[in-house]
């Protein structure tokens, strides 16, 4: 037995999972993280350590503990403990925000756009909310984020989600793509340089508004764009949230300019600093608020799709 699978064996016997080992990593922070596996990288004694645990914790699937979207695989492979969202996934509080949101206006059976798809959380949700009558449209250009989308689907069994490799933004044709160590920061060259870019890709560009005009793309009820990575302008296009109606679109109950997920994130960042546990986005209910922090103990059709248990992984 190589020693690989006898610390896979081991730990299995002691009843320790992978979501249970990053739940406790997560707590050192991110930059010690990113330090530890820097330094385990760079020196050959600390590399021997951690080697044979960081291999372990590659090979298998992170499997989210709490809210929505509980009970859901994610792929370990493109989720190394130096992650900027590693903690957020393994708890299922990533922009608690958004997902009260989607949970209150992603329709059963629309189309959901998640434009900076990263690694397919959101996507991943949306096909859940929208079900097997429904499609979800992960715009990501960074190769590594897009394969991990991919995989993921197909690993929870979400044969909906659909991968567009292209940037968004405000107007099509072609741009830079700068890849970050780190790809869940990756973005178009113009919007400014990354200090961790390490290597820049050539990528199509589209604009949502002439693809949908033109056809190429469904009307989708509701998006979500992923602030910082691409123009305003495309994000005010994009990331509005409105409800079909057989005569006519109207804009749901979220502010009438429609809904701006960089807004929400800047007011729930300041949250964040008060209290460590998940914050709530000021326009919404505390209902709401313990529906995404307790979904593990409720009766949701989400999570009756996803699978139950308590989420102690």
């Amino acid at each position: 037995m190589t020693p690989r699978p006898r610390l896979g064996s081991v730990l299995s016997r002691a009843g320790i999972s992978r979501g249970r080992v990053v739940r406790r990593l997560v707590r050192l922070g991110h930059p010690r993280l990113r330090a530890i596996e820097r330094h385990a990288q760079r020196d050959a004694l600390t590399g021997a350590l951690l080697r044979p645990g960081l291999a372990w914790l590659s090979r298998g699937d992170l499997v989210v503990a709490y809210g929505l979207g509980a009970g859901l695989r994610m792929s370990m492979r493109w989720l190394p403990i130096s992650h900027a969202h590693l903690g957020s996934i393994a708890f299922g509080n990533l922009e608690s925000s958004v997902q009260e949101a989607m949970l209150r206006h992603v329709p059963a059976g629309g189309v959901f756009y998640d434009v900076g798809a990263n690694l397919g959380f959101f996507a991943l949700l949306g096909a859940h909310m929208t079900g097997p009558d429904g499609r979800v449209l992960a715009f990501e250009p960074a190769p590594d984020n897009a394969a991990a989308i991919r995989h993921n689907a197909e690993v929870n069994g979400l044969l909906n989600v659909e991968v567009v490799e292209k940037a968004v933004a405000a107007a099509g044709g072609e741009g830079r793509l700068q890849v970050v160590d780190d790809q869940s920061w990756s973005k178009l060259e113009e919007y400014g340089a990354h200090p961790g870019t390490e290597r820049v890709l050539d990528v199509p560009v589209i604009a949502l508004d002439e693809e949908i005009s033109a056809g190429a793309l469904p009307p989708s009820p509701c998006s979500r764009a992923w602030p910082g990575r691409w123009p305003s302008s495309a994000r005010r296009s994009s990331a509005s949230c409105t409800t079909p109606t057989a005569s006519s679109s109207s804009t749901c109950a979220a502010p009438a300019t429609g809904w701006s997920t960089s807004r929400v994130r800047a007011q729930s960042r300041t949250r964040r600093r008060r209290a460590p546990t998940p914050w709530r986005c000021p326009a919404t209910s505390r209902a709401t608020s313990r529906l995404i922090r307790r979904g593990d103990r409720l009766d949701h059709p989400l999570r009756a799709a996803v699978g139950a248990g308590d989420g102690r992984r």
